[in-house]
């Protein structure tokens, strides 16, 4: 039977799939309303100086933080926390250790695909918003 993290009732670890509770999941929204905020004000920069390499860096950054921040809400996977093979279901800072090989491969490999995901969408955003930015200023 498949899993949604976001959906779980239990809200437990499970290797590659969940690795934080609600807490975290509440500390993520609030940097996730800032990184929105901090999106529109690069993207809005773009507009305002035009688009030089260090304004569409900005943009990716903001984009790629922010959409890395709602897929860890979504899926319940902190990317850090895989990486560094931690776990977290109590309050926000109370870090477990994930101690089997086997366990902290999948939480490594899931990270590092919600990195490259991130990455990939964050470029395409970014991509978009330089030829809207272009073509509505000549």
């Amino acid at each position: 039977m498949s899993m949604n993290p976001s959906t779980l009732k239990d809200k437990s670890y499970i290797a590659g799939r969940c690795n934080i509770g609600d807490d975290e999941v509440k500390v993520r929204k609030k940097l996730l309303f800032i990184s929105i905020i901090a999106t529109m004000f690069s993207t809005s920069f773009c507009f305002i100086v035009g688009c030089s390499f260090f304004t569409l860096a900005l943009v990716w950054l903001s984009l790629a933080f922010s959409f890395l921040l709602l897929i860890e809400i979504v899926q319940r996977f902190c990317v850090f926390f895989g990486i560094f093979n931690i776990y977290n279901f109590g309050k926000a800072g109370e870090l477990n250790d994930v101690e089997s090989c086997r366990c902290i491969h999948k939480d490594r490999k899931k990270a590092f695909l919600l990195i490259l995901l991130s990455f990939i969408v964050a470029t395409a955003l970014t991509y978009a918003a330089y030829r809207l930015i272009e073509n509505l200023m000549g």
